[in-house]
């Protein structure tokens, strides 16, 4: 297998077929390739590594999606959180060491000529679209900065192939007042966790290998906000003879049939308007939420 030259953390891709297959949700025609080695070593890769893509520059989405302090968060269109403590990163290479300045989660790098990033990972459902991710730091540094990357690592989802990498949105810390809570949006229309994994990380200063290595920049939390979506409508419809492909609750109706959850009332119907009864509730519910598992 091929490394990436100069960095064994990860080898490099020569998947254009799984790029390619990013295109039906509209995803690899927003990736660009990243090809400048100043850019690649500032976000972690070997100056000649291939198979890196940015994300096009996230869409104007109101920061007020967030909906601020008091906001209840359940349902099934509200967001969910993927988060992780400062701890929990973990440098590229062995010779990652770090130091904590409050002994609640938060840490900084004390080894920065040699490495002077950490990554760790954090779950986001398939199909659900990251609305935004947010890093908590600490910068009381005048000269350097903590930037923190929100990746996507992808490989084929059965089939063998090498790595495929997407930065989906930077954060950089902003002064040296100390305490910082950092946003950004990104475009990702739909995370797909059966292939790829998604994982922050952070840069301990300016520059690949060069950063204070004290207190002065504290990675404290990471965390990303995400929400489940609705497949995308097929072009062919399921029940043709009452939800064709022009009706209001086309998409809702095909990706209760696509999933199992309903197979209609009778060849090429589903009975959009009839009433459902308290069997076949429990059946659309048992079915999509895989109920009763208690052995």
């Amino acid at each position: 297998m091929r490394t990436l030259r100069g960095n064994p953390w990860l080898p490099i891709s020569a998947s254009v077929l799984f790029l390619g297959s990013l295109a039906a949700s509209g995803e690899a025609s927003k990736r660009v390739p990243v090809t400048d080695p100043a850019v690649l070593a500032s976000m972690g890769f070997s100056p000649d590594a291939r198979n890196v893509y940015q994300l096009l520059g996230p869409p104007a989405k109101p920061l007020e999606v967030e909906r601020g302090p008091g906001a209840k968060y359940f349902g099934g269109t509200s967001s969910g959180f993927s988060g992780k403590l400062g701890q929990s990163f973990q440098g590229r290479f062995s010779s990652f060491a770090y130091g904590n300045m409050t002994g609640l989660g938060d840490i900084y790098n004390t080894n920065p000529g040699t490495e002077n990033f950490a990554d760790v990972e954090v779950d986001v459902p398939s199909g659900a679209e990251i609305e935004f991710v947010r890093a908590w730091v600490n910068d009381t540094n005048a000269v350097h900065n903590i930037t923190v990357f929100f990746l996507e690592v992808c490989q084929p989802m059965f089939d063998e192939g090498d790595y495929v990498l997407t930065t989906l949105a930077t954060m950089t810390s902003n002064g040296s007042g100390g305490d910082q809570s950092l946003v950004s949006s990104t475009s990702l229309d739909s995370a797909n966790s059966n292939s790829c994994v998604y994982k922050f990380r952070v840069r301990f200063g300016n520059n690949a290998n060069i950063g204070p290595g004290d207190s002065s920049l504290v990675i404290q939390k990471v965390r990303a906000q995400w929400r489940r979506t609705v497949s995308p409508a097929p072009l062919v419809a399921t029940f043709p003879v009452d939800v064709p492909t022009t009706h209001p609750f086309f998409r809702f109706v095909e990706a209760l049939a696509s999933s199992g959850i309903t197979a209609g009332t009778g060849p090429g119907t589903f009975g959009p308007d009839d009433p459902v009864t308290r069997g076949q509730m429990a059946v659309f519910l048992a079915v999509a939420l895989g109920l009763d598992h208690g052995f």
